[in-house]
Parts: structure tokens; C-alpha cells; sequence
């Protein structure tokens, strides 16, 4: 190419994609001598410089998930250097509203001995029949081919791919009756851009310095069968013949093509649906005694993620196998190869999972595993078994028949010449899968048995299985065991997974939700979100049959069926769009943005290393609470609480169960709704100490220990919020741990405002249940995406808990608030990166402001449990003075009158008290009935020196009471006075105004 500017425009005219950001091809030095890695890196300003590029630090963070990035345009500069080979230079097609200006279809020597060549002209005729001109270019290397058409104007990537698709398959290049051949990709390779894929995928462009003086990286002359460049490339280029989108639309309605077609189903919520996609596999040409199986395998793999029919599949690995395997693998070895990938992944699916190779002899082992002697080759489970949910190379241990009618039959000698087969168990039975959950280590297994022409799945402990005590109890779940059968059973199942162990399915799993695998990844119910995207429950089967996931992958399973339950209430419906929507219009009003925030919260409690919290929303109206409420669980799943599984729950429940859900919710809110549903249940006492246990297991994120057969279970602890609502705050309730209400934000009035919003609460209620599970989601993900941050995130929330503690002013209680508010600001912040379409009406630290103004103060002075119970109690003490001896009623002759129930203490009457004293059961008693802890009461007490003490620094002296000297608990005067503000000075009489 000319360096001219005329050049570089006509150039960027044609081989047009993304011009904000290039790809540049890089080389890294290897060991030895010999060259590392290489592939394509966008261009980055921030690339490797310290303290800012993450890999400058040894973070393999992917450019396009980096937050530091800074990419360059494309520039005429750039081009040069291409042109003139000092660099190589790439293109992404796809732009960001999901056209293209071109499609090329990619072309390989996958194997190293196949020309690609015919493949290209059989694609090219198909082109031009159809009324399309291709353009012809050899790739890079020279061992391949680009096959280009170029459109006018930019077309929607989805027709250009849908008609390439198509019209290679007229050619006989993909479908499900075709064998091996050289076509392997699209450019470009998606519908549209996802947040799995920011960029797409890329193609090499041309006309590269070096490679052009090969002759490759130019367009090739058909008259040549494109084995030749054209001589005059620019006359070429500036009379190209391109499509429009109509020629396109054309070809769609003629042959009946459609936008959902070709696709993998993706398992993100996040992303979308991609089209299929291989990886090209590098056949050798002879391949070694070693490699044949995972060679072969791999080949399989590939062919059947284009989409080709399991007989084609077949065929192509029997010809690499005689061609190419030194020696040739037996026929029904390849055959094992074909059904391992054809029945474990669905057709168009990249396998995920490596498949280990054919299995070496275990005779002798196997004779010491089952007790049996073993034939020298073991038969496979689906050769006697044909829909057993297991691995195709999964074998039969030992000598045995396996019959979906008759059981199991095992082979037997008596050493007297008798021998043959003897039916010892009911029913078949396999090994499906192992399950190790990834916080104990604890292992379980999936066992499957066929009766009543079906098979049977159940999960147990491994234990189970190991133990003949043990395994009759599997009779619980409809196996046929009994006590005859248990011996047989428990050798034959550890032979199986001794023989097996290499085809086992090996499954991580979570019994809680959250942070998982060193906070790399995040189990939103039974979502795995990671940086890369969202495995999704629908892409997992958890129940019937092996799981077709990656070692990496954690999948959720409940400890019972309550928290499978639970599990099934995180999911998603409608858009983020609508949600949106409404959250911009509800979150007007501070209470419902506060508790909006809260929800959000979790996740990143883990992060800042912040504690616990708890929100409420409390007042009598009826209107918004709920509401609220249904916002906030909209943020994770289902907020429907008549739903069966929903995020929002009801205080009608125990404290078992909250610490127990406290504990799976880890990272993610409990939701109750309406306090009085417990008031309503229960008698006041019990109803009372179960908000309290609640308030208090929630504020610490710790349930309470309890004692089990082997000793003390262990207590998880757990990172989480707890919202609520009531008609009354639940502080009001929760008496006992001061410190617990210190983590208690509460909210009083109506969410909405006094002013009656019926049509925007009713909006709330409608949109948020049909658009729900979306936000919270994109919150993690954004997290995850830029871990680089995490550090600095933490440091920011620090300077945030700085300010809010200034506003305490040196107060214990108000500094506690200080960390919700100041998670509250950061958790704000984060969702203004996360969510782009979330509009904050006002700064957000605006509103908490006046949340804090409104609400810190008093909560301050309601948190300090004691020094309310001191309140309680002196003002009982002014408003009964006559049950206290020293201002009791006296008779006629000067005795004292004791009041009902006796004296309660002494109060000396008159100015010159020096304390109130009360005895030890009415203080109990009264303490108790305000709902204070006694204990705790007296203990806080004595420490701040409200208390009298005796000459042996004892809580009780002894007070003369008419007559008696009993022992009772004396508070100062000082202490009431001081710390209550009561003023016992007499008051002085009016003046007469009528004289003496």
C-alpha cells in the first residue's frame, strides 16, 4: 500500500469496524529461546504502567474488563505502521449497535495436511449464486483464508451471519450431516455485544508490511481460483461491488431464515444468547499412543459444537483414527469417544468439560476392590445399561451383568466347578456424581437406581454409602435394600467408584449464598456470577443426571428443602429497563432510596469490611410500608410474598429459621415484612423476645451455638442486612443488647410522604412485580469486573465512616450509625457505576443527612439500653412514691399503711435523699416489665456508678425498712439527676395575692 492520506481513507472505508479502539498482535518472549505467548491486545495508554494497569501487578484482569482502561483510536499513524510491517494490527467488526459494515468467514488448515482452498471456492460460488461478490484475501500465515462481503451502509450483524450461515451450508461447509472441513468462524462472531464479549471478536486486517511481500494479506484474483493476488490492488479496492441490507433481506425471506437461529443458549441474565463458536484443533499428523484419546476426543468436541450430526462425528473420527493414531485406537474405543461427547453436551455446545482418556487395566486391583475376578476388558455401563445418566466410558466393576428389569447379577464360583451368574440385588444402581462442598470438604453423592421403568436420583452423604449400618437407610427413599443386600452394596458402589473415579463427575458445592471461592465469584440463588459472565441454574441440572459443568463451577445445593425453597425465589422477569423506571420515580422519597440502598448493600459488606445492619421502616399508615418493602426484594428476585418462593418474607416465622436463613442469605438481604404478624401470633413476651433474638442474631451475623451429638456445632457467622417493617419499630421491641440497637436504622412515617401517592405506590407495586432480578445482579457483577478497585473502594468507605463519625460528636451509639450511613453513601457510589440508568434526584448525601438529623439523635439515646431502664424506673419510682417506705400513708397513730404487695423499697421523704432503693424482686419485676434485661440492667449500673455499693463494694446494701434491715439495690441521686434530668428541689409557693 502507498502511505498516502487518499490510502488510509479508502482503506478505513472498506475494512471498517470499531475505530475507537485496535487491536495490535503481541509475542511474548518465552524460556530457552523459544517464543512465548502471542495473540491480539487493544491498544491501551494505561498499558503496564504501575499503579494503574492491573498487570503491571501480576492481575490477569482481561483488557475489556479492566476499569483502568484508556484505549486508542484508530489513526492514520497506526495504519502506517502496518502498512509498512512494524506492527500487526486488527479490526472488531461488530459495533456497539450490534451491526457491521462486513462478515468474513475464516478458513484453516486445522490438521496440516488439508488445503482450505476448496472449501473457499465451494463458499465463494454459493456467495455469487445468491447474487453476492466475495473477496478473497490469504491470511497472515499463509495457510489460510478470509472470505469477505462487504455491505454499503452497516447492516445488523444478525442478517449478515444468518445469510453467511446459510449459504455455507448450501456449500456443504456446516450442518449436521457434515464431516471435517476447513470453515471455522464468522467475523463477526456475535449477534451482539454482551457484557461476557464488550468487544467481540476480532479479525487480522491487511495488507501487513511482511506478509504482503509473501503475497498474503492481499485480495486474491477468482480468475486465478484465488491462488493469485490481483496485480493492481487499488483498482480493485476503489471499484468494490458491495450488498445492501435489502440484498440481504432478500436472501432471509427467500430461504426462511430467522434472527434465533443459530444459537448456544447462554446462561446469563446479563448477557444474552451467542452464536456457536469452536476453537480450531490443531490435528497433528501422526498422533502419538498417548494423545489418541483426548486428541480424538477433542476433535469430537469441535465437530460438535458446529452442529454435526453424531453418524458424521463418527465417521470423521474413524478415518483420523486410521489415518493418523499410532496405533489405531480399537472401533469401540472411537465409538466410546463419540458418545462421551454426543451424550453429555447438547449439540451446538462447546464441551467444557475434558473427558479423560480409555482407562488402563485394574484387574488386579478390581480383584481386591469386589472380591471377584475381573475379565481382562471391563464392559461399559451403557452397554448394558443404554440410558444410564453416567459417563460413556464409565465401566461395570467386576464380573457382573446389570439389567434395568432384573438388578444386578454377579458371577460365581463355588471352586467345585459350579460357577455362573447370580442375581444379588433388585434393582441397577450407578454412581452419578460426587458433590464436595467447597467450606467443609464434606463430600455426598448422587446415586441413581432404575425401578418402574424410570430412574431414581438421590443425593447422600458419602458416609452413607461407606457403612453397612448406614446404607439401609437409602430403604427411606425407595431403594430395594435390606440387611441381606447391605455387605454386597457397600463393595460393589466403592468398586464402582474405584474403577470409575477418572468419569465421576466431580461437583463444587455451595450451601450458602454469596461470596464464594475467595470472593472470585458470587451465588446469586442458583446463579454462579463471575467476571465472565453468569452460569445460570437453567444451564445446570442439579437433579436428574450428570451435571455438564466445569471444575470451576460452584453449583448451590440446600441443606434441606426450606432452603431450596429460598434458593428458587433469586430469579429474574421483565427488564431492567422497566425496573428502572419505577426505582427512578420511587426513590424521589428518602425512605424508600434508604431502603433501596440497604438492599443493595450486602455484597459489598464483605469488601469494606463493614458489620451488620439493620433498616426499618415504621409508622401506623397503611399505605407504602409493603411497597417499600416489594422495591427493595425486587433488587434480587421475586418480591411477591404470596409467591412459593419469593425474596420477600413475613415476621410470622422463628428465630431457628432467621439464623438459619441469615446464614444462607450471606451477601444478600433478609426481607420481613410487618411486625405485627408476630404480635398477632404470639403471647407480647414471646413475641417480643423473638424480634429480639432476631434484631440481636442479625446485628452481630452470628446465630446462636447449640450442642450436638459429637459436641458444639459450629456457628456461622454471615454478612447480611436485615430490612423490616412494622407499625412500630422494632427497637421498640428489641430491649435486651444495646449494642444490637445501635446497628438498627430506623425510619418513621410514610415512605412516600404524608401527602397520599396512590397512583405511584400502586405503579410500584405492578412494575416491580413483573420486573424483578436484574439490579442486584449488575451490582456483583460490576464488582467483580473490577476487582483492581477493591482496595481503593475499601479506603474510600473509610473516608466516608470519617465524616459520619465527625457528625457523633464523641458519641458511642450515634458512631455505630455512622458505619450504616457511611455503607449507605458507598453502596450509592457504586450503584451510579453499575447501573448507568439509575437517576439520583439529589446528591445522596443530601438525603442521609436529613435521615440522620431526623432520626440519629434520638436513636443514640434509645440505644443505651441502661440508661433507659434507669429512665423507666425512676419515673415509675416519682409516680408511686406511697409503695416506697419513707413516703409511705401512716394511720391515725403515726404507723406506716403497707401497700398492697409490701414495700418496694425506701424513698426517705422530703429534700435530703441521697438514693431510691429498691428491692430485689419489685426491681426485678419492674425491669422485666418494661422489657429490660435485669442482669445486663444492674451489671451496666454498677460499671457507671449509679449504684450505692456496701463496705464490701457488694451491688445491695442493707436499708431499714419498718423495722427490718433487708439488702436492696440503692441508685443515686446524683445518677438521676445527672443522667436522667430529674429535679427533686421543692417547689417554691406563688405569692398570695390577697395578703395574710
Amino acid at each position: 500500500m502507498n502511505g498516502q492520506i487518499d490510502y488510509y481513507g479508502l482503506f478505513k472505508s472498506i475494512f471498517r469496524g470499531r475505530d475507537d479502539v485496535v487491536p495490535k498482535h503481541f509475542t511474548t518472549a518465552g524460556t530457552n529461546g523459544k517464543t512465548g505467548r502471542s495473540g491480539y491486545a487493544p491498544i491501551c495508554n494505561n498499558f503496564w504502567k504501575t499503579g494503574i494497569c492491573p498487570k503491571a501487578s501480576g492481575d490477569k484482569t482481561a483488557c475489556d474488563k479492566c476499569s483502568s482502561r484508556d484505549y486508542v483510536p484508530l489513526s492514520d499513524a497506526l495504519l502506517q505502521g502496518h502498512f509498512e510491517g512494524k506492527h500487526i494490527l486488527g479490526v472488531y467488526p461488530l459495533l456497539p449497535d450490534g451491526t457491521c459494515w462486513f462478515v468474513a468467514a475464516d478458513f484453516d488448515d486445522h490438521s496440516g495436511d488439508r488445503n482450505p482452498l476448496a472449501d473457499v471456492l465451494a463458499y465463494a460460488e454459493a456467495l455469487t449464486t445468491a447474487g453476492l461478490t466475495p473477496y478473497v484475501l490469504r491470511s497472515k500465515s499463509g495457510k489460510g483464508f478470509h472470505v469477505y462481503l462487504f455491505f454499503a451502509a452497516p447492516v445488523p450483524a444478525w442478517k449478515a451471519r444468518r445469510v453467511a450461515f446459510s449459504l455455507l451450508q448450501e456449500a456443504g461447509l456446516v450442518g449436521e450431516d457434515v464431516s471435517v472441513n476447513s470453515f471455522d468462524r464468522l467475523f463477526p462472531n456475535q449477534d451482539e455485544l454482551s457484557p461476557t464479549k464488550p468487544l467481540g471478536n476480532l479479525i487480522g486486517l491487511p495488507y501487513q508490511g511482511e506478509a504482503s511481500k509473501f503475497g498474503h494479506t492481499l485480495l486474491l484474483d477468482p480468475a486465478s481460483d484465488y491462488t493469485t493476488a490481483f496485480t493492481e490492488q487499488l483498482a480493485v479496492l476503489t471499484s468494490l461491488i458491495r450488498a445492501s441490507e435489502a440484498d440481504l433481506d432478500t436472501i432471509i425471506a427467500a430461504r426462511g431464515l430467522a434472527k434465533d437461529a443459530p444459537k448456544v443458549a447462554t446462561p446469563s441474565a446479563l448477557g444474552g444468547a451467542v452464536p456457536a463458536t469452536t476453537k480450531p484443533i490443531q490435528v497433528p499428523a501422526l498422533i502419538p499412543e498417548t494423545k489418541r484419546n483426548d486428541t480424538l476426543f477433542r476433535v469430537a468436541a469441535s465437530l460438535h459444537a458446529k452442529g454435526l450430526s453424531d453418524q458424521a462425528i463418527r465417521e470423521a473420527l474413524l478415518a483420523e483414527n486410521a489415518a493418523k493414531c499410532v496405533p489405531p485406537l480399537d472401533t469401540q474405543e472411537v465409538e466410546d469417544i463419540v458418545q462421551n461427547v454426543t451424550a453429555r453436551y447438547a449439540k451446538g455446545v462447546s464441551a467444557a468439560v475434558a473427558v479423560p482418556g480409555a482407562l488402563a487395566s485394574l484387574d488386579a486391583t478390581m480383584t481386591a476392590a469386589s472380591g471377584n475376578a475381573a475379565p481382562t476388558q471391563l464392559p461399559t455401563i451403557h452397554s448394558m445399561l443404554p440410558d444410564a445418566p453416567v459417563s460413556a466410558n464409565a465401566v461395570v466393576p467386576g464380573k457382573m451383568n446389570l439389567s434395568l428389569h432384573d438388578g444386578i447379577a454377579a458371577w460365581v464360583d463355588n471352586g467345585k466347578g459350579q460357577a455362573g451368574f447370580k442375581h444379588v440385588f433388585p434393582v441397577a444402581i450407578v454412581l452419578v456424581e460426587r458433590l464436595k462442598c467447597v467450606h467443609t470438604g464434606k463430600e455426598q453423592v448422587k446415586l441413581a437406581w432404575h425401578m418402574d421403568d424410570a430412574w431414581h436420583f438421590q443425593i447422600v452423604d458419602r458416609k452413607v454409602i461407606a457403612d453397612t449400618r448406614d446404607i439401609v437407610s437409602l430403604a427411606s427413599y425407595g431403594l430395594p435394600i435390606t440387611s441381606e443386600h447391605k455387605e454386597f452394596l457397600v463393595k460393589y458402589l466403592s468398586a464402582y467408584d474405584f474403577v470409575n473415579r477418572r468419569c465421576i463427575p466431580l461437583i463444587q458445592v455451595s450451601s450458602r449464598f454469596g461470596w464464594q471461592d475467595g470472593n472470585e465469584s458470587f451465588l446469586w440463588g442458583r446463579n454462579l456470577i463471575t467476571q465472565d459472565g453468569m452460569l445460570s441454574a437453567a444451564a445446570i441440572n442439579t437433579k436428574n443426571g450428570p451435571s455438564a459443568i466445569g471444575a470451576a463451577t460452584i453449583v448451590f445445593r440446600g441443606s434441606d428443602d426450606g432452603d431450596e425453597q429460598v434458593a428458587d425465589g433469586f430469579v429474574c422477569s421483565g427488564s431492567l429497563t422497566g425496573w428502572l423506571a419505577t426505582a427512578n420515580r420511587a426513590i424521589v422519597h428518602p425512605i424508600p432510596f434508604v431502603v433501596m440502598l440497604a438492599s443493595f448493600a450486602p455484597p459489598l459488606l464483605t469488601l469494606i469490611g463493614a458489620s451488620n445492619f439493620v433498616v426499618e421502616t415504621a409508622g401506623i399508615t397503611s399505605t407504602g410500608k409493603t411497597s417499600t418493602q416489594r422495591l427493595a426484594a425486587s433488587v434480587w428476585g421475586c418480591p411477591d410474598e404470596r409467591a412459593e418462593a419469593s425474596v420477600l418474607h413475613t415476621w410470622d416465622t422463628t428465630r431457628i429459621w432467621v439464623e438459619r436463613t441469615g446464614g444462607l442469605l450471606n451477601g444478600l438481604p433478609l426481607i420481613l415484612d410487618d411486625t405485627k404478624r408476630v404480635f398477632s401470633s404470639l403471647p407480647q413476651k414471646e413475641a417480643r423476645a423473638l424480634v429480639n433474638a432476631v434484631v440481636y442474631a442479625y446485628a452481630s451475623g452470628k446465630g446462636r451455638g447449640r450442642g450436638s451429638v459429637q459436641g458444639t456445632q459450629r456457628t456461622g457467622s454471615f454478612r447480611s442486612v436485615l430490612i423490616s417493617s412494622g407499625e412500630e419499630p422494632c427497637t421498640g421491641a428489641s430491649t435486651q443488647h444495646g449494642g444490637a440497637r445501635a446497628r438498627v436504622l430506623s425510619l418513621w412515617g410514610a415512605p412516600f410522604g404524608s401527602a397520599p401517592q396512590p397512583d405511584l405506590v400502586k405503579d410500584v407495586n405492578v412494575t416491580v412485580m413483573a420486573n424483578y432480578g436484574f439490579a442486584g445482579p449488575y451490582l456483583v457483577r460490576h464488582l467483580l469486573m473490577h476487582r483492581a478497585y477493591w482496595a481503593v473502594w475499601k479506603e474510600e468507605f473509610q473516608q466516608l465512616q470519617g465524616f459520619y463519625a465527625t457528625l457523633a460528636e464523641g458519641n458511642n451509639v450515634a458512631g455505630r450509625l455512622a458505619e450504616i450511613f457511611a455503607v449507605l453513601e458507598f453502596t450509592a457510589l457504586r450503584l451510579l457505576e453499575a447501573l448507568p440508568g439509575l437517576v439520583l434526584p439529589r446528591p445522596t448525601r443530601e438525603v442521609l443527612r436529613g435521615i440522620w438529623d431526623a432520626t440519629v439523635a434520638d436513636a443514640a439515646q434509645d440505644a443505651d439500653r441502661a440508661l433507659a431502664a434507669l429512665r423507666d424506673v425512676a419515673e415509675w419510682a416519682i409516680a408511686n412514691q406511697q409503695k416506697f417506705y419513707g413516703r409511705h400513708k401512716s394511720d391515725s397513730t403515726g404507723h406506716p399503711i403497707e401497700p398492697h404487695g409490701g414495700f418496694v423499697g425506701r424513698f426517705d421523704a422530703g429534700d435530703s435523699f441521697t438514693y431510691i432503693s429498691f428491692l430485689r424482686k419489685p426491681l426485678c419485676d419492674l425491669l422485666e416489665k418494661f422489657g429490660h434485661d435485669v442482669s445486663a440492667t444492674v451489671r451496666v449500673w454498677s460499671e457507671r456508678g449509679w449504684l450505692l455499693a456496701d463496705s464490701k463494694g457488694r451491688n445491695q446494701r442493707q436499708v431499714r425498712i419498718n423495722g427490718t434491715k433487708p439488702a436492696a439495690y440503692c441508685i443515686k441521686r446524683a445518677a438521676l439527676e445527672t443522667e436522667v434530668g430529674m429535679d427533686f428541689r421543692p417547689d417554691q409557693e406563688p405569692p398570695n395575692p390577697f395578703g395574710s
